[in-house]
């Protein structure tokens, strides 16, 4: 049984979706327009609902009291 969690993606431009991006932020092209050339708005694909995240605060809980022994 494994003991961690890992959450994301490893696509190079998942950051760029979750969190939105500013135009011109990666830099300009070598004629000098901004990349990208407007703002990228956030769509946010990673997350937890309301439920999940109770479930993993139960479980985070469970392993901690387990941990310290007072489970």
């Amino acid at each position: 049984m494994s003991d961690e969690l890992l959450v994301g993606s490893p696509l190079i431009y998942a950051d760029t979706h979750q969190f939105g991006a500013p135009k011109g932020s990666f830099g300009s092209t070598s004629r000098g327009s901004p990349i990208p050339w407007g703002d990228i708005p956030s769509r946010e694909f990673l997350g937890l609902s309301d439920t999940n995240a109770d479930e993993v605060r139960e479980i985070m809980a469970d392993y901690l009291l387990s941990a310290v022994g007072w489970a």
